[in-house]
């Protein structure tokens, strides 16, 4: 079902992907999230694992996938696209016995990112 599943603990697939960021101490990522210098130097690097809970998010559907076909060049070229309309994000939950005024959203429980330290080989 996935690529790169290294095994299973206490129900929760360990997966490993080549695409999460890694940086070294004092180094600022896009969004501005930095690992301070003295925390971490020298062959070190930090690397984030990222823990997500099963309602970590949500896909939006706006209009389902539809497949569209057109002939072009006097019916001797046929052509097909695919279209939908769709977004994703985390989900945000609220407080539902909270004040409308005062039901900020609540932060992100079932996504965890946690820095580790690795050695650089």
């Amino acid at each position: 079902m996935f690529n790169g599943i290294v095994g299973v603990y206490d129900d929760v697939i360990l997966l490993e992907s080549e695409r999460i960021e890694t940086r070294v101490g004092g180094e600022v990522f896009e969004n501005g999230d930095a690992m301070h210098a003295n925390i971490v130097a020298g062959t070190y690097r930090i690397a984030r694992a990222l823990l997500l809970g099963a309602q970590a998010g949500v896909i939006g559907w706006g209009q389902p996938w539809k497949r569209l076909e057109k002939n072009f060049d006097y019916n001797r070229k046929p052509g097909t696209a695919t279209d939908a309309i769709y977004a994703t994000s985390k989900t945000c939950f609220r407080d539902p016995g909270a004040a409308q005024a005062a039901n900020n959203v609540q932060p992100a429980l079932s996504v965890w990112a946690i820095d580790t330290a690795v050695e650089e080989a």
